[in-house]
């Protein structure tokens, strides 16, 4: 595959998942149509919201041919698809009320952070007290709100809500390994190995997931930016087309089976439709993709 692309290309590519972005808004427009009175579909279609501001952060990346930089969104864009896809597997109603209810427990606990004479104020002004760098205004600050008392109230009437009874139970009597990630609630996998592996997808974890993490992480300083040329140590320039086209595909392929996975079991009544520009997608992507 070669490594240098002309602006059309590269605009050729970013229109592709500029498309598929645009077509995960739809189903998301459509699933709300048809569940909106579900409380618990939010989690499926947050999930995709979620996905589509990635997408669109990619895109800008690859436009800039910062394809390193990429790299973290394109993986982080895999974790959720991959959390969706476990929601849809199996007992989604379950599953939902778990990633639902974590995250509402972990608004709870930053608010609680910011109410004077809470644990978990106390222990955050230690820390800050700890570091030198933190100014007392800041300090003071965090303990001033005047309406915290009415942010942590709403938040915990959602948490007493009886659709979170069973996952509210569990969490509050379970240790924090079993609670650390809303898919390991209710005995579900405690890693995101684990859950990768629940919904069949190990080869992946094991090879692309593998391969995402390590460009991800802030002092993986050499990867692919140190060369030899002529017997001379040379430094990669800034802006590189190395990993577009890979970059475009794998955001493309992430989001073209979570769309197929939703639409599969939430949106049948659109399938018709869906399948119709699916069909048309596929064909771009034979004829002036996947050939060059």
């Amino acid at each position: 595959m070669q490594e240098e692309y002309t602006h059309e290309q590269v605009e050729f590519y970013c229109s592709l998942i500029r498309e598929i972005v645009d077509k995960t808004e739809w189903v998301i427009e459509k699933g709300i149509k048809h569940h909106g009175e579900n409380t618990l579909e939010l989690a499926a279609l947050l999930s995709l919201r979620q996905m589509m501001d990635y997408g669109d952060g990619i895109c800008l990346l690859i436009r800039q041919c910062s394809n390193d930089s990429a790299i973290p969104v394109i993986r982080t864009l895999f974790e959720v698809s991959i959390g969706l896809e476990y929601l849809l597997q199996d007992d989604y109603d379950k599953r939902a009320s778990k990633l639902i209810f974590f995250y509402y427990k972990m608004q709870e606990i930053e608010l609680l952070k910011r109410k004077a004479g809470t644990d978990e104020n106390t222990k955050l002004i230690a820390a800050l007290n700890a570091d030198e760098n933190v100014a007392p205004e800041t300090i003071a600050g965090l303990t001033s709100e005047t309406d915290i008392d009415s942010k942590i109230l709403s938040v915990q009437q959602t948490l007493n809500s009886p659709a979170y009874s069973q996952v509210a139970a569990y969490y509050n009597n379970v240790n924090k390994s079993k609670r650390k990630h809303w898919y390991s609630l209710l005995d579900g996998p405690l890693t995101f190995k684990e859950l990768v592996k629940s919904v069949g997808m190990s080869s992946r974890y094991e090879v692309s997931y593998a391969i995402w993490s390590g460009r991800t992480h802030g002092w993986d300083i050499i990867n692919r930016n140190l060369f030899f040329e002529n017997g001379s140590i040379k430094i990669r320039a800034k802006r590189n087309p190395i990993g577009t086209y890979s970059n475009v595909l794998e955001t493309i392929m992430i989001f073209r089976r979570a769309l197929m996975w939703y639409v599969s079991k939430h949106l049948l009544q659109e399938a018709t439709s869906f399948l119709q520009w699916s069909k048309y997608y596929n064909s771009r992507l034979e004829n002036h993709f996947f050939r060059e």
